[in-house]
């Protein structure tokens, strides 16, 4: 692993940085905006056991989607923006 290294553990994304590791969360921004989009629908429920990785964003959790952010909100899940994986 390089010093520019993130990886994502236990739904926190680590930097590695000298001789320790940074702990991080995607920013909210106009790539990965935080707004409902109530047309998103999911076909099931995202949580701890639903099979998709959780990715911290801001001053939540995100569920991976197909390269997507997806974040439960009642009857639909918001879509936070994109993401490229590494």
């Amino acid at each position: 692993m390089t010093a520019t290294s993130i990886i994502c553990m236990m739904a926190i994304l680590h930097h590695v940085h000298g001789d320790h590791v940074d702990e991080h969360a995607l920013a909210v921004s106009a790539t990965n905006p935080v707004h409902c989009t109530p047309q998103t629908r999911c076909s099931h429920k995202h949580g701890p056991a639903c099979g998709h990785e959780t990715v911290p964003h801001a001053d939540h959790v995100d569920y991976l989607v197909d390269g997507r952010l997806h974040h439960p909100h009642g009857d639909h899940c918001d879509d936070h923006g994109s993401v490229h994986l590494a």
